[in-house]
């Protein structure tokens, strides 16, 4: 949350109000003065895929350590 408010407090100072040309389509959206939508999509897609990735990565430690467990059980 800290980034997405220290990036859209820098917003206005990156995207100046005059560009409105830009070489392809999807950059074009990114320079006009609305693009701090993108940028919070952006954000928040990443943040998702890291606690993702996190919850992937500590289910699959436990599921080690319960079959580590039950092998050393028997």
């Amino acid at each position: 949350m800290l980034l997405f408010a220290a990036l859209m407090q820098t917003a206005d100072r990156v995207v100046g109000q005059g560009q409105t040309a830009a070489w392809g389509g999807f950059g074009a959206m990114l320079l006009r003065e609305d693009a701090g939508g993108y940028v919070l999509v952006g954000v928040a897609a990443f943040t998702a895929a890291v606690v993702l990735t996190v919850v992937c990565m500590r289910l699959h430690e436990r599921e080690k350590q319960k079959r580590k467990h039950e092998e050393d059980a028997t």
